[in-house]
């Protein structure tokens, strides 16, 4: 194994050589999208799908991608001549939220629901299919479509307390609702927008749009290429060292567990001689919410489907702040999570509350999660930034 590390070394700084080489000469990774926003961010894709899909965008090439989306989805009662398109429709009430996006030829309605990252709101698509029924009475259940785009869901995982799914319907106890389809970006959005690309091929810069946002999708969905060296050029001219590399893939998530768990503890310390607050974990009635090292090193599972490994998420530190409030550090399903909860004493356990915060902390955004409801700042990926953010945001004396 040192052997390995010894020779990887020697790749990595060759590939630093050849990736300065290769700038030089021009090649690079820049995307103008990525540098006006976050590559996950669900509005910039709304935007980017709902400008391709507008028969009268400035595209001006009329139905052609729409038709082109529809094809790609298996979807062919529609009348792509007459679609009009609405990014973040919303009902009379704002408490209904808003459609992500809606087309509708005047007879057909279509809801599409994009999730990325975000986690899937109570009732979400409930109250969508409600405001498409307020405002067309007359439409059945065959009228309604319902399409969940996500990265590698294939439906809202609290969709089960509403709706039941059966046979590509939702049904709202016995009551037929709407037509239901799951798609996703590494599948039907990328080869739709390569597609898309092939019938514009000589509109150079139309092109260059749709492969500029291709890229993001790629990004996303992990698909996307560097244009430095890809590390598996290592295994391809190492080839001596292969079972070394399958014996270090097959340990990887134990190794980073390992790390993770360190850096729930070096935090914990942290937070104590800082603050000088107390670690409440022992009393919290759902210890599923309680950190250990056995779910810091299934944690790294979450992006895989591996047989036989229970994935773990929401799970990381309380302490004490006040009578009312608990500041909680978390591992969610793929970022880091700094904020606070209300809770409440019952049979000496601390229950967490779903309550309202008197007072608003800048940044702090509601969570309605699973497993917890609390007030969060999303962190990112989590790595050795935590602290970084931790102190940067200081949220226990705000």
């Amino acid at each position: 194994m040192k052997k390995l590390f010894k020779k990887f070394n020697q790749f990595l700084e060759e590939k630093q050589k050849q990736e300065e080489l290769n700038k030089r000469k021009g090649l690079n990774d820049y995307n103008i999208l990525s540098v006006v926003s976050k590559n996950t961010n669900e509005l910039l894709h709304s935007k980017m799908l709902g400008s391709f899909l507008d028969i009268n965008g400035k595209h001006y090439q009329g139905s052609l991608f729409l038709d082109l989306f529809f094809k790609q989805i298996n979807l062919f009662d529609y009348d792509v001549n007459n679609s009009i398109i609405k990014l973040e429709k919303s009902g009379e009430n704002q408490s209904d939220g808003r459609i992500d996006l809606y087309l509708t030829d005047g007879k057909k309605h279509i809801v599409i629901e994009n999730k990325i990252d975000a986690t899937d709101q109570s009732e979400q698509l409930k109250r969508y299919v409600e405001i498409i029924y307020k405002e067309n009475p007359d439409i059945t259940p065959d009228d309604l479509y319902v399409i969940y785009l996500s990265k590698n869901r294939d439906k809202p995982e609290n969709l089960e307390k509403y709706y039941t799914l059966k046979e590509n319907y939702l049904y709202d106890e016995d009551i037929k609702k709407a037509k239901y389809k799951s798609i996703h970006y590494s599948k039907e959005i990328l080869n739709w927008l390569n597609k898309c690309q092939k019938e514009i091929y000589n509109i150079s810069n139309l092109n260059k749009a749709i492969n500029t946002y291709k890229q993001v999708v790629e990004k996303i969905t992990g698909k996307y290429k560097n244009k430095g060296i890809d590390m598996s050029d290592f295994l391809k001219e190492n080839k001596d060292y292969i079972q070394e590399a399958f014996e270090l893939k097959n340990n990887i998530h134990l190794m980073l567990g390992k790390l993770l768990f360190e850096m729930f503890k070096n935090l914990e310390y942290y937070v104590i001689e800082k603050y000088k607050l107390e670690n409440v974990n022992d009393i919290i009635n759902n210890q599923e919410l309680i950190y250990s090292e056995n779910k810091c090193k299934n944690w790294f599972y979450n992006d895989e489907d591996i047989k036989g490994h229970q994935k773990y998420e929401v799970f990381g530190i309380f302490f004490k702040i006040d009578e009312n409030y608990l500041l909680h550090l978390d591992s969610a399903t793929h970022h880091f999570h700094i904020g606070v909860c209300k809770y409440q004493i019952k049979e000496n356990k601390i229950v967490i509350n779903n309550e309202t915060l008197d007072n608003k902390i800048p940044k702090l955004i509601k969570r309605e999660w699973r497993k917890l409801k609390w007030y969060s700042i999303d962190c990112g990926n989590t790595n050795s930034k935590t602290f970084k953010t931790l102190k940067k945001y200081d949220i226990i004396s705000k």
